[in-house]
């Protein structure tokens, strides 16, 4: 059989259009389905079939549009002809690629693959096209869904960072000025508290259109969270004309809304900041947060400008909450990283990372204030983030005896029923390229018994990314068994109130022993949390608990203190310091050492 009959028995046999060319790249043979996408895409099949050099022709299979799209499409048809020629001279495997195809009807997508094979002794390669239009529209749709609110179709905090960061860029290179608008709704609770929240989603509807006019072209509205919007000014002249355009935003309110035939009247809290050179992109939209909490505080429904001048207002003039957006602006919260270690081994395996907020004036804040300030002034979540993205960059950076260590981040139930905790991880592992399995999420088991549908949902999404998940404090909750059928839970920590009486109680004793035998059981890592002198180390290990921390090891240090913290940890018993509050953030977090 001559190879191109050969090859014609070989491609009748494929449903997608397929040619086979020699090693010349001369076109031996084509389907009938070849043909077809020929003529579809206004190509003369005579000259893309039988006979011609698919070298000279490849060009043709993919006909320009507009300008724009020609060029776009030229690198496409020349892509596609250096993958044959790679095949053909053995420096590919394979190719395989993706383009754009202009047919009179419309733009349509295709995937070509191009294989080597052996048709008589003679090298060739053999070319799928796959049309993959439907496919590639899916794709688009599931990314706009990741980058866009929901509720409002704007876009989301992901998109927003991305333009946020990208605006930075280019005011360096032009010499322009950012501004970031920080609007929250006045009073909107009481909107769902009364319509219900049916209705006040179609508010924020409404609010998201009339301020999206109130936008130039060229700027980013957001759906920051809740009722909570962003705006972000490229190439402004002036702070005065950042003052305007948040002007403008605030009569985005002048007229009462329509929901569901009923009239309601809104105003919103506007905080406006203009970037300085060398801010990040976190830096304008707590500096933006900060003066925008600055105009509820003084009467809300008005627009008020970020200046130093909030960071140097008396402290007894203003509440925490405002105090703890200063201090995140500032950098004056810290992390701190208590070793976790292997006990049969005897070495650190990993660091649990735990928030310090050294108040100026008034020392150590404690921590219900700490955690009800933030609570209160919505920066849970932003305090979370900060958390999640420094711990993930500290861990990246590990160097050491600290190098490749695990590190565990509290995760707080206000986090954890967010509509974003698991963009914000994949945002802080793909920043600092830390390998998802070294980080672990904790979650204690009351921010699980709050949500529990959307927590399922949450941790099923960690999880798939890699990120080892952590029930905290196991064995203090209702239904601890419950979870660990229901969640992809590896790691269990044994609350320190039981660790405590280990020699002291057999109750404590049991139910330490229990949670161990149960980790292991599950496939999961016991810790045991708060150990502190060597005979509950010494049980422990004799209950073949995997790991431990406490301040027989170390008690939680400053980043530039870890590398003597993990020298002696599991080697020699620290005597317990004057105890110090730590807060780790979550809900409940109180961490002693």
């Amino acid at each position: 059989m001559r190879p191109a009959q050969l090859a014609q028995a070989m491609l009748n046999a494929i449903e997608a259009s397929t040619c086979a060319v020699d090693r010349n790249g001369e076109i031996l043979a084509v389907n009938d389905a070849w043909r077809s996408f020929a003529s579809e895409n206004d190509a003369n099949p005579d000259e893309v079939c039988d006979g011609s050099n698919y070298l000279q022709v490849c060009d043709r299979l993919v006909p320009p549009g507009d300008e724009v799209a020609s060029s776009a499409d030229a690198r496409d048809a020349a892509t596609v002809a250096a993958g044959l020629r790679g095949v053909l001279s053995h420096d590919l495997d394979r190719f395989e690629h993706e383009y754009p195809c202009h047919s009179p009807r419309e733009r349509r997508w295709f995937s070509v693959r191009i294989r080597p094979v052996h048709l008589l002794g003679e090298h060739g390669a053999v070319f799928n096209h796959v049309d993959v239009t439907a496919l590639h529209e899916v794709q688009q749709a599931l990314a706009h869904e990741a980058l866009h609110d929901a509720l409002t179709g704007l876009p989301n905090r992901t998109l927003l960072d991305d333009r946020l960061a990208q605006a930075l860029v280019d005011s360096d290179r032009r010499g322009a000025l950012v501004g970031v608008g920080f609007v929250d709704l006045d009073h909107f609770k009481r909107v769902n508290d009364s319509l219900g929240h049916s209705a006040g989603d179609a508010l924020l509807v409404k609010v998201a259109r009339r301020l999206a006019w109130a936008v130039r072209a060229g700027d980013t509205l957001a759906r920051y969270a809740g009722d909570e919007f962003l705006v972000v000014w490229r190439d402004l002249g002036n702070r005065e004309e950042a003052d305007l355009l948040a002007g403008r935003l605030m009569d985005a309110f002048a007229a009462p809304f329509d929901v569901s035939g009923q009239e309601v009247t809104l105003s919103a809290s506007t905080g406006v900041v203009v970037g300085q050179p060398n801010q990040t992109p976190e830096d304008l939209i707590i500096a933006a947060d900060a003066a925008m909490y600055d105009a509820k505080r003084k009467g809300r429904a008005q627009v008020r400008m970020f200046s130093s001048s909030l960071a140097q207002v008396p402290r007894e003039h203003i509440g925490v909450e405002a105090d703890l957006r200063v201090a995140m602006l500032q950098g004056d919260l810290v992390l701190h990283y208590q070793p976790v270690v292997d006990l049969t081994r005897n070495r650190p395996v990993a660091v649990e990372a735990l928030a310090r907020w050294q108040h100026p004036q008034q020392g150590l804040v404690a921590p219900t204030e700490f955690i009800a300030a933030a609570e209160r002034g919505g920066l849970i979540r932003p305090l979370g983030r900060w958390v999640l993205q420094q711990a993930c960059a500290d861990a990246a950076a590990f160097t050491g005896a600290a190098a490749g260590l695990d590190v565990a981040v509290n995760v707080s139930a206000w986090q954890l029923t967010g509509p974003d905790l698991v963009e914000h991880v994949r945002s802080a592992l793909s920043s600092s390229r830390l390998d998802p399995h070294r980080l672990v999420m904790e979650i204690t088991e009351s921010s699980l018994i709050a949500d529990e549908e959307t927590a399922a949902l949450v941790l099923e999404e960690l999880s798939a990314l890699g990120v080892r998940l952590c029930i905290d404090d196991f064995g203090t909750g209702y239904s601890s068994l419950l979870y660990l059928r229901r969640y992809p839970i590896s790691v269990l920590k044994i609350d320190r109130a039981f660790v405590a009486g280990l020699g002291l109680t057999r109750d404590d004793e049991a139910i330490c022993s229990s949670v161990v035998g149960l980790a292991r059981a599950v496939g999961a890592t016991a810790v045991a949390e708060g150990v502190e002198t060597q005979q509950q180390a010494a049980l422990l290990r004799a209950m073949h608990c995997h790991e431990a921390q406490g301040f027989l090891y170390s008690p939680a240090v400053p980043l530039k203190q870890l590398p003597g913290a993990l020298s002696v940890s599991g080697q020699t018993a620290h005597r317990r310091p004057t105890p110090v509050t730590t807060l780790t953030v979550a809900d409940d977090a109180l961490d002693a050492g």
